[in-house]
C-alpha cells in the first residue's frame, strides 16, 4: 500500500471495473467489447456417421477387435512376422437421439518374450467415448479415396457384406506423388457395431539388396474378432488356438496379398485405374532409385548434373518425369478415362527413355 492509502496502483479506483463493486453498472456494460457480445456464428450441422454406426445396435451390444502388427521377414518376400497387441472390446452403453455412449475396455499382450516378468496379459481402465448425433460440416469435402468398392469379406468362418476404401501415402521427398505401396485400407459394414471390420496400414521403407532395392513393409491390422476368445483370421473357419497364448506369440509367416505389389508391365485393359497406376508408381520408384545411383538426380528428388554422356532426350525424360506423374495422378482423380490412358501412356513412354538408359 503507498503513503497515500491508496491500493497500489496510480489511479486505480477501488470498485472500478468489478462486478458487485461501486463502479458496477452502465459503465461497465458499455466497456465489453462488441466480439464479446455479438451472436455467435450460426454453424452448419450433419448427421455424425460415426454416431449413426452405433445407433442401431441395443445398449450392451459388444464388438471386440484384436490389433496385430506384422513385419516382413525379408524384403521383397511378402511373408510377415505376425504378433498379436491387444485386444479392445466397445460395449453400447447408452443411445438416445443426441449421442451414443460407448464403453471401451481392453488388454495388452506381451510384446517381448525377453521381458519374462512383464505379464502375458495387461489390462486397461475402461473408459467412455461420446459420439455426438450432429457435427459441424466440413468447410471443405472430404478427399475422396483413391481406391474403392464392395466386396465380401469372410473372418473365421464369418461372412461380412463389406465397402472397402483406400488412401495412399506419398513418395518420400519432393514431388510427394501418391504411393500406393503406403496405404490405409479399410473395410466397413453396417453389421457390425460402429462399423469397422477391417483396417491395414501400411508403411514401405525401401532397402538396397544384392539383387537391387526392394520393398520392406509392415502392416498395422485392426480386426474383428467374430469368435470370442479365439484368434481372428481372413477367411476359413475359426482356429482353435486362444488369443495371446503365449505360443501365438512366435513368428509364424502370413501372406498378405493385399500388399503385394511388384514392378512389371501395366496390365491388361478392363483394370481399374488405380491398379494401372499402382504398376506405374512402383516403376516410377524404381527408376527414382537407380537414377540417384547413376548421378541423374540428388536424394529426395533434387535435379543434380547429369554425366557427361547423358543424351538429350534421357536429361528431358528426368526433367519432366515429376510433371506427368502428377498429371497421371490428376487425371485419374478427374475420372475421365480417355485422359488418364493418355497422360499414362506419355508417363511410360518417359519412364522407357529412362530405364533403356539407365540398363546400360
Amino acid at each position: 500500500m503507498d503513503a497515500r492509502g491508496g491500493s497500489g496502483h496510480p489511479g486505480f479506483k477501488p470498485g472500478a471495473g468489478c462486478r458487485g463493486g461501486s463502479g458496477a453498472g452502465e459503465e461497465a456494460e458499455d466497456s465489453k467489447p462488441e466480439w464479446l457480445t455479438a451472436a455467435l456464428p450460426a454453424v452448419a450441422m450433419a448427421d455424425s456417421p460415426e454416431c449413426l454406426a452405433w445407433k442401431k445396435f441395443a445398449p450392451r451390444t459388444k464388438v471386440t477387435y484384436v490389433s496385430r502388427l506384422l513385419r516382413e521377414n525379408q524384403p521383397g518376400t511378402n511373408a510377415y512376422t505376425s504378433m498379436d497387441m491387444a485386444s479392445t472390446t466397445y460395449a453400447v452403453k447408452s443411445i438416445n437421439e443426441k449421442q451414443a455412449v460407448v464403453e471401451i475396455s481392453g488388454t495388452t499382450f506381451r510384446v517381448s518374450p525377453q521381458h519374462p516378468k512383464t505379464p502375458d496379459v495387461v489390462p486397461s481402465a475402461p473408459f467412455e467415448r461420446i459420439y455426438l448425433a450432429k457435427q459441424p460440416i466440413p468447410a471443405s469435402p472430404v478427399a475422396a479415396p483413391n481406391e474403392s468398392g464392395d466386396a465380401e469379406l469372410e473372418i473365421s468362418g464369418k461372412k461380412f457384406a463389406t465397402h472397402w476404401t483406400s488412401v495412399w501415402g506419398h513418395m518420400h521427398g519432393p514431388p510427394y506423388t501418391p504411393d500406393p505401396m503406403e496405404f490405409t485400407k479399410t473395410w466397413m459394414s453396417d453389421e457390425v457395431p460402429g462399423g469397422l471390420v477391417r483396417m491395414l496400414v501400411q508403411s514401405n521403407v525401401p532397402v538396397t539388396t544384392r539383387d537391387g532395392p526392394k520393398p520392406n513393409r509392415s502392416i498395422k491390422e485392426t480386426i474383428v474378432q467374430p469368435v470370442e476368445g479365439v484368434a481372428p483370421r481372413v477367411g476359413g473357419k475359426a482356429t482353435t488356438q486362444p488369443l495371446a497364448a503365449p505360443a501365438s506369440q512366435a513368428a509364424v509367416k502370413v501372406p498378405v496379398t493385399p500388399a503385394v505389389v511388384r514392378p512389371g508391365p501395366v496390365p491388361v485393359a478392363g483394370v481399374t485405374p488405380g491398379e494401372k497406376y499402382r504398376v506405374v508408381a512402383a516403376r516410377v520408384r524404381q527408376v527414382k532409385l537407380d537414377m540417384t545411383r547413376a548421378g541423374l538426380i540428388a536424394g529426395r528428388g533434387r535435379l543434380a548434373t547429369p554425366p557427361k554422356d547423358a543424351p538429350d532426350d534421357v536429361k528431358d525424360a528426368r526433367d519432366r518425369l515429376d510433371a506427368e506423374t502428377k498429371a497421371v495422378v490428376a487425371s485419374m482423380s478427374g475420372g475421365d478415362p480417355a485422359k488418364f490412358d493418355e497422360s499414362l501412356k506419355t508417363l511410360e513412354e518417359t519412364l522407357d527413355v529412362l530405364e533403356g538408359y539407365l540398363k546400360k
